[in-house]
């Protein structure tokens, strides 16, 4: 007992140095549930759900391990050290022979599982006939221990099971179900924990205030802090005190044989244990478990990605082969860029489009990406991936016009800055206001990329709202590293932006010349026909003023016609329901085009091989935007590529493009019938289109440029 009560001290004082204080209640523990079996591993062994690697390199030396075994290949990166050969799985698909592995190990993996049923029955697949897995599961009873169930109840639980990544809760014998529909019978089954250890798990999961305290307090009260912790968790009487062992009589058994024990058999204290291990073994036919279907529900969750534990990821992953190369020929330290934005992808709008480029850029580098963002569709899923940008959805109590409210959001945005080396806050972020304080407490750089300055209207209620955002993005600004925008021409006519000149820098938007979809050209110029088509791209959204554009239609010269062509209002991208907030404002302007008499008709949402498709097919572009909730006009610049002349509100930033390439004109903020003199000289006027301008457009959308302005911000 001497010899597990110092192994248990050296593993709490490992844990401590390394992860959240919070995890030395539990994984110590489990690690002298794994050690008492380690004697019984056959070779090879494998590790599923594998993460960095730290919980296998505290069990066992390097060479015990043959494989790493993760979903997320960010993280196995940090693995190779530690295992022979590291294995991404593929939508809980293996890459490794059949009969191949003699036993294996997960920690804590199962209960983050859309679909623990697959992912086991390919564990069962590699693994030898007669191997072994060992495996610790988080149970439902976990969830009956919150001291949260005492007030807010289901909504906490929802918050800490969101937290916490738990997909699958399940109590022990349907665990046991569900492990013998895969094909193993269980040895045994051992209960571990208690309620109130998982108290103290849950309070500093809750805020990790002794992580937090750490980091900032002065190094002398620092180590005394850590100290003292030490010294209370040394006299832990016994790493397992108070479990109880269900187990088998398994000893040359020539069938299958199923363990009775009831979930009450698992029990510490007053409630049963919310942890188990399993030991179990893989019988041959795998039939012999299915005489019956089993059906489990999980929990109600959207989530749709398998997902490892929290704590398997690293701070920072160092890499001498794919780093991001200075020009001194070193490789630089990976990052782990944490983005934090209102909406992101599938959401349509430029402020989401060259932002979600550069973090692509940044993830092909072998970065480390995070969004964090809120659930604007119910339908979309909490967690998704974008080309290596993990994208994890929050939910939310209520909406204020497009600002969301969210009681979990503070803890959650704490979590994942506490991993993050750089965070970019993409403004406007009507939330920001609530969590910057904490990633500034936590000494991590921030970046504010302004869009804009946000101007919601007329009346009471959004002058109220525009004055708390503004005055919200003030504060993060100051308490921003480092602020982004476009345009030195929009910051210089931008007050918010004129008081953090000093630690502002300039950054034209990413934009990438796409090919278009040859089919979908195909129908649009049949659907064009000899008309001429001035066409305006974007959300239709009140900031655009398209209202005047449509206004401006009756001036074109009373119905302009050239040669004998009509002109046609075409308006593509989102609207209605798509664009959140602004449902009455395209009802405005489809009920003032029918009004009017004007020729006109909606796309919709267009993919972005068929909005260069469009691009090829219109005659002009029109962005008549009103105000600062403009401040570039990225479609502008994808029109121009597309060697289309465009005309545009002489605001500050949006006139930038226009000005540098001369590709067109720029008309008079509101003013329908300047707007028509401009549309009409355009599209009487060739001039507006050479090669050269067009070489402009490309040097003004250089993405190496723009890459690498971005690579300066990120570094330290």
């Amino acid at each position: 007992m001497d010899a597990d009560l110092r192994l248990l001290d050296q593993d709490i004082r490992k844990w401590m140095s390394c992860r959240h204080y919070f995890y030395v209640f539990l994984r110590p523990v489990e690690l002298a549930l794994f050690r008492q079996v380690q004697s019984r591993f056959e070779p090879p062994v494998a590790d599923f759900g594998c993460g960095d690697g730290f919980f296998a390199s505290s069990l066992a030396p390097a060479d015990t391990f043959a494989f790493g075994i993760d979903n997320n290949p960010h993280i196995v990166k940090a693995a190779q050290n530690v295992y022979r050969s590291v294995i991404v799985a593929r939508k809980s698909s293996i890459d490794l022979p059949a009969e191949s592995i003699g036993a294996i190990i997960s920690n804590s993996v199962f209960e983050h599982l859309h679909d623990p049923h697959h992912t086991l029955r390919e564990l069962h697949r590699i693994l030898k006939t007669g191997g072994r897995l060992y495996a610790t599961v988080t149970l439902s009873n976990w969830e009956q221990c919150f001291l949260g169930n005492y007030l807010p109840g289901n909504t906490y639980r929802r918050f800490m099971r969101f937290a916490q990544l738990h997909v699958s809760l399940f109590d022990a014998n349907t665990w046991e179900t569900i492990f013998k529909d895969a094909g193993f019978v269980v040895i045994k089954k051992t209960g571990y924990m208690n309620a109130a250890t998982v108290r103290l798990i849950e309070k500093y999961h809750y805020f990790c205030l002794p992580s937090l305290a750490a980091g900032i307090l002065p190094k002398k009260i620092r180590n005394s802090f850590v100290q003292n912790l030490n010294r209370l968790f040394s006299r832990i009487d016994s790493p397992l005190s108070g479990v109880v062992t269900s187990e088998s009589d398994h000893d040359n058994i020539s069938e299958p044989h199923y363990s009775e024990s009831t979930s009450s058999d698992i029990h510490t204290g007053t409630i049963a244990s919310p942890c188990c291990f399993f030991e179990m073994e893989k019988v041959k036919d795998i039939h012999l478990f299915n005489n019956r279907n089993v059906t489990v529900k999980p929990i109600k969750s959207s989530m749709n990605n398998p997902s490892v534990r929290p704590d398997s990821e690293p701070k920072t992953v160092k890499s001498d082969v794919n780093g991001v190369k200075t020009g001194e020929g070193k490789a630089k330290r990976k990052k782990k860029i944490v983005f934090v934005s209102s909406y992101f992808l599938p959401y349509t709008s430029g402020a989401i489009t060259s932002p979600a480029e550069v973090l692509r850029y940044f993830a092909s580098q072998g970065h480390d990406i995070t969004v964090l963002t809120f659930k604007h569709d119910p339908s979309l899923p909490d967690m998704d991936d974008y080309d290596g940008i993990r994208v994890r959805r929050l939910p939310y109590e209520f909406r204020i016009n497009k600002g969301f409210i969210s009681f979990t959001y503070p803890f959650r945005t704490f979590y994942e800055f506490q991993k993050a080396d750089v965070i970019i806050f993409n403004q406007p972020v009507f939330e920001g206001l609530f969590v910057i304080g904490t990633a500034w407490l936590a000494g991590r750089k921030i970046i504010s990329l302004v869009n804009c300055q946000v101007t919601l209207g007329s009346g009471l209620k959004k002058r109220i709202l525009t004055a708390f955002l503004n005055m919200s993005m003030s504060l993060q600004f100051k308490l921003s590293n480092m602020v982004v925008t476009y345009t030195q021409d929009y910051a210089e006519h931008t007050p918010l932006l004129k008081r953090c000149e000093y630690k502002t820098r300039y950054i034209p938007p990413l934009v990438r010349f796409q090919p278009a979809s040859e089919s979908f050209k195909t129908v649009l110029q049949n659907k064009k026909g000899n008309d001429i088509w001035v066409a305006f791209c974007g959300r239709i959204s009140s900031e655009k003023g398209l209202e005047h554009l449509v206004h401006s239609y009756g001036l074109l010269d009373r119905g302009f016609i050239v040669n004998g062509r009509r002109v046609v209002l075409v308006f593509a991208g989102p609207y209605g329901c798509d664009v959140v907030g602004e449902e009455s404002y395209y009802e405005k302007i489809r009920h003032l085009c029918t009004t009017l008499n004007v020729p006109h008709f909606f796309t919709g949402h267009l993919k972005t091989n068929e909005l260069s498709a469009f691009y090829d097919v219109m005659d002009c572009l029109v962005l008549p935007s009103v105000n600062g909730t403009e401040s570039f006009g990225i479609v502008q610049v994808e029109a121009m590529l597309h060697g289309k002349p465009v005309i545009a509100s002489n605001l500050p930033g949006v006139r930038v493009p226009v000005q540098m390439t001369e590709m067109g004109l720029l008309a008079k903020p509101g003013d329908p019938e300047d707007l028509a003199k401009k549309i009409v000289a355009v599209l009487r006027d060739k001039n507006f289109i050479s090669p050269l301008k067009q070489k402009n457009a490309k040097i003004l959308s250089d993405p190496d440029h723009i890459l690498t302005l971005w690579q300066k911000c990120i570094e330290p």
